[in-house]
């Protein structure tokens, strides 16, 4: 593990960063949730990627707010190069994401997180546990070890709930942009060659169900991803042989019973146990 990029002591300068297509009818939920965190130094740059429903009209309620800075696309160009085009606008020390159908439930979400960070001075990646779209809450591992023994089985980070180390990101190249899928797990997997990761046990999210989460197309391609990023990281991370014959039967597996199916489900519950993800309340 190498250590991280040497920092100045945090100022509180956050950098958010939220990609949106034709999603109005969510955006200002995720827009106001942003804003309402208890930070000083907040920024939010959101990217419409060539929206064609009222977006545009939604997000000029904002125009005048100093906090926000809108980027339009001219045209589509896809969820990571919109996010790196973001990234690449973005003046904080650290950039944290979130989707323009998820919304924050904790105003105190990013101070935790830069408390954290403040702490654990090798920080690249830090998430937050959230609820599912399902309603139920999902806990990943919190310490840089336990991450590591799941990164090559699973992706053990929420997307819009991480805060990330602005220098790291743009040390290993930010998002890959010709990657159809997964392209924040392939992130993850990168940042943490470069130092610390962990997950506060806070939930402080709650993440919605995406218009093709459990679509036959989109399992598959994911299984695809996954094994391909077991080979590629096998020198960096454990358990890179359990993790390739795992993703390999997913596969054959997943060709004889139906995605989202009662199989499908029943295995859920197993992965979850497995992995201790899943806490009541």
């Amino acid at each position: 593990m190498k250590p991280a990029a040497s920092r100045d002591p945090i100022r509180g300068r956050v950098t958010v960063i939220l990609s949106t297509h034709n999603r109005a009818a969510t955006l200002g939920r995720a827009i106001t949730s942003v804003l309402d965190q208890q930070l000083d130094g907040l920024e939010l740059v959101v990217i419409d990627d060539a929206s064609t429903d009222g977006t545009p009209s939604l997000l000029a309620a904002w125009r005048d707010d100093p906090r926000v800075r809108v980027l339009r696309n001219d045209t589509n160009l896809g969820l990571p190069a919109s996010l790196n085009r973001g990234i690449g606008e973005a003046s904080g020390e650290w950039l944290a994401r979130i989707d323009d159908d998820d919304h924050w439930t904790d105003p105190a979400k990013l101070e935790r997180q830069l408390a954290w960070v403040e702490r654990h001075t090798d920080a690249v990646l830090l998430g937050t546990a959230y609820v599912d779209e399902w309603g139920r809450t999902i806990t990943n591992p919190t310490d840089d070890a336990g991450i590591r023994d799941q990164m090559l089985m699973r992706c053990p980070f929420c997307h819009s709930s991480v805060l990330m180390h602005a220098a790291a990101v743009a040390e290993v190249g930010a998002y890959d942009a010709s990657l159809p899928y997964a392209e924040d797990w392939d992130l993850w997997l990168r940042l943490g060659r470069r130092g610390r990761m962990g997950n506060l046990e806070d939930v402080t999210l709650v993440k919605a169900r995406g218009d093709d989460t459990l679509s036959e197309r989109y399992f598959h391609r994911q299984l695809s991803m996954a094994a391909c990023f077991a080979r590629r990281h096998a020198g960096h991370y454990p358990h890179a042989v359990r993790a390739r014959f795992m993703h390999g039967f997913s596969r054959g597996f997943f060709s004889l019973f139906p995605v989202d199916g009662r199989v499908h489900r029943w295995l859920g519950r197993v992965f979850r146990r497995t992995f201790r993800l899943e806490r009541s309340g």
